[in-house]
């Protein structure tokens, strides 16, 4: 979906967040130990349903998206 990605490009991308721990330390931070962090349940869930649909869309770089 074009607004989508748009979204991604405009909230994440342009702003040099490029990894799922970049953006789940946005999107979904956590304390630990005192330590903002990226939400790890978030970035596990997120790199299993990117390993999931890894192999139907070949993704190379972030202009793709």
């Amino acid at each position: 979906d074009v607004y989508k990605r748009q979204l991604l490009k405009n909230n994440y991308f342009d702003k040099g967040l490029v990894t799922i721990e970049q953006i789940g330390y946005k999107y979904n931070p956590t304390i630990i130990d005192g330590v903002k962090q990226a939400n790890p349940t978030w970035v596990n869930n997120v790199n299993a349903y990117r390993n999931k649909f890894a192999s139907d869309i070949k993704i190379t770089s972030v202009s793709q998206l």
